[in-house]
């Protein structure tokens, strides 16, 4: 009895002995206790009491630290109750030794906890490692380490492997002192290497150095796990020599990779001599070229100029190209298109500048040529681009119009948008009629013509009253010109609008609208005694409210004749009436304008 007492006594004790080992605190076990140069061992902290809310690890200079998974478990132990929380973290060797992982430091429930340190031995990579590392490896390179500020580097990441790789997590170099650009999406091809075949995914980026000095780029990691096999061999290959996947479900472990690419050491250069004023910021390869849509055309129509720089390079650094102004035509700036997009494996691009050019007066015309002042790395030297001239000619206007064209300015002659303007006429080309009288001719004087002698002597004076009658009928029938216009400016305007609302019919929406916008300035120009051709929006409206048209009226007028201008000029291409055809639109401010015209011509 008594030696079955003591069996239950000790019986009983060890089986007391886990529930004492669940009490509060941490443990940490390090898992392998030997490894080489970039493999990694797993420190698992298991906490047993509760969630931790305070987890410290030790300093680890001289490995990379990667959390892993967290896990629970519970058990019951003689009816009690006792769980266990693991935490897992990968460490990365970067050099050879022995290192000493200290303690960690934990709170649970309040209390504070420490683990007991570790131990672990970092070896140099030996020939087991180099085969492992045939398994899989990445590079990184740069297409140039000694670049201009400005200029394009394309760096180019690699990720070389024979084998499946899992849970794969990528970090590029921060680029620091570099505006970045994506090239394009990653690629995937195959590439033998050593006699080896591997899989292989690249991806590019564009570099442009800020700042001339030294420069490195860090190394690229990638962190991913490989499956190992319970028997200690790799999975087995399939015919095209790459790991078989299906091999995986026979059993075996996952091990853990860093991978890691050399750091680049860079040395970027200052552009040398001395800047131009007018460089462009441009570093690159480029190219510019200028075209118009029509080289012949009449007075009050337009052509637009076209200005393209295209390259490689990035043209986001671009600042603003200058077109030159040329007084014979008024200008419509579009806003500029620029496009960035891969060019193979660079960066390049296009910016376009749109500007319409209505032309004011007939006769040859020539657009000057279009300067860029650029930087070319592969000469060392800055270049100008420079467009050719451009010939246009332009004839009187089809329509016969009157030649009288309009700006406005400032009480110091200064063009100006707003405030107060005045008109300033340029040019008129309807002259009045000329007038003439016969000279008198002396008759030979009878009887009769000597009783009229004395009655002749009061010809002077009539005839001085005859011509200042003439003269004064001429003024008023040159005067009047600018009035039969005025009167006859409703109906010319309505046969314009005819003829637009026949192109709407056809379905010609843009001679539709092109014939309603001419209408409109036709109307103005007679009523104002101006070029309607040529009448810009703000033109318009300044004339308008000299006018005394009211304000509400006169912003009616711009906004649709903004919109007109925009549509024709390729600035918008929504139809100049959010509800109306463009004829009707017309048609109603014609309508309110003839009313306040007329009442202001009496007044």
């Amino acid at each position: 009895m008594r030696c079955s007492y003591a069996r239950l006594v000790a019986t009983l004790l060890l089986l007391g002995t886990p529930s004492a080992a669940r009490a509060e605190g941490v443990t940490a076990t390090l898992e392998p206790s030997e490894i080489n140069v970039g493999d990694a061992a797993t420190l698992s902290l298991a906490f047993d009491g509760g969630e931790p809310s305070q987890i410290a690890l030790p300093p680890l200079p001289d490995f990379s630290v990667q959390q892993g998974i967290e896990s629970h478990n519970v058990q019951i132990v003689n009816g009690r109750m006792a769980s266990t929380i693991t935490h897992s973290y990968t460490l990365f060797a970067r050099r050879a030794g022995v290192f000493t992982i200290g303690a960690v430091q934990a709170t649970i429930n309040g209390h504070r906890y420490a683990s007991a340190p570790q131990s672990l031995r970092v070896l140099h990579a030996n020939a087991k490692q180099r085969g492992r590392d045939s398994e899989g490896f990445i590079t990184a390179e740069v297409s140039n380490t000694s670049p201009y500020v400005g200029e394009q580097v394309v760096y180019t990441f690699r990720f070389f492997r024979r084998v499946t790789m899992s849970n794969a997590s990528l970090s590029l170099p921060d680029f620091d002192g570099f505006v970045t650009e994506p090239l394009g999406e990653q690629r995937e091809y195959s590439s033998v290497r050593g006699g080896q075949q591997y899989r292989v995914t690249e991806l590019t980026r564009a570099l442009f150095a800020q700042e001339a000095g030294k420069r490195e780029l860090g190394p690229a990691t990638l962190n991913a796990e490989v499956q190992v096999m319970g028997t200690g061999r790799r999975g087995a290959r399939a015919d095209d020599g790459f790991l078989d996947p299906f091999a995986f479900f026979g059993g075996g472990r996952r091990e853990p990779r860093r991978l890691a690419s050399e750091p680049i050491p860079m040395t970027i250069r200052a552009l040398p001599g001395v800047r131009p004023p007018d460089f462009s910021g441009l570093v690159g390869s480029f190219e510019l070229h200028a075209e118009v849509s029509r080289t012949s055309l009449h007075v009050g129509e337009s052509t637009t100029l076209t200005v393209t720089l295209a390259g490689l390079g990035n043209l986001r650094a671009l600042g603003t190209i200058t077109l030159p102004e040329v007084p014979a035509f008024k200008a419509y700036d579009d806003k500029p298109e620029l496009t960035i997009a891969p060019q193979g494996d660079t960066l390049g691009g296009r910016k376009v500048l749109k500007r319409a050019l209505v032309a004011l007066s007939p006769g040859p015309q020539e657009l000057p040529s279009v300067r860029v002042v650029i930087f070319d790395p592969k000469e060392g030297a800055y270049r100008t681009l420079r467009t050719a001239p451009i010939a246009i000619q332009v004839d009187a206007a089809a329509n016969g119009e009157e030649t009288a064209l309009v700006l406005t300015a400032s009480p110091r002659g200064e063009p100006t948008a707003g405030g107060k303007t005045e008109v300033k006429v340029l040019a008129e080309d309807i002259r009045p009629n000329v007038m003439r009288l016969d000279s008198l001719r002396p008759r030979a004087t009878t009887p009769l013509v000597a009783r009229g002698l004395t009655a002749s002597l009061a010809l002077p004076p009539l005839a001085y009253l005859a011509l200042a009658l003439a003269l004064r009928q001429s003024a008023r029938r040159r005067a009047d010109t600018r009035g039969q216009k005025s009167r006859a400016a409703l109906r010319r305007a309505e046969r314009a609008l005819r003829d637009a609302r026949r192109a709407q019919a056809q379905g010609d929406e843009h001679r539709a609208l092109g014939l309603a916008w001419r209408a409109l300035r036709g109307y103005l120009g007679d009523k104002l005694a101006v070029s309607g051709a040529a009448l810009t929006a703000a033109e318009a409206r300044a004339l308008l409210v000299a006018a005394a048209v009211s304000p509400a009226l006169v912003e009616h007028v711009y906004a649709l004749l903004t919109r007109f201008e925009n549509a024709q000029y390729g600035r918008a291409h929504a139809a100049p009436s959010d509800s109306l055809e463009p004829s009707v639109a017309v048609r109603h401010l014609l309508t309110a304008l003839e009313h306040e015209l007329a009442a202001g011509g009496r007044r």
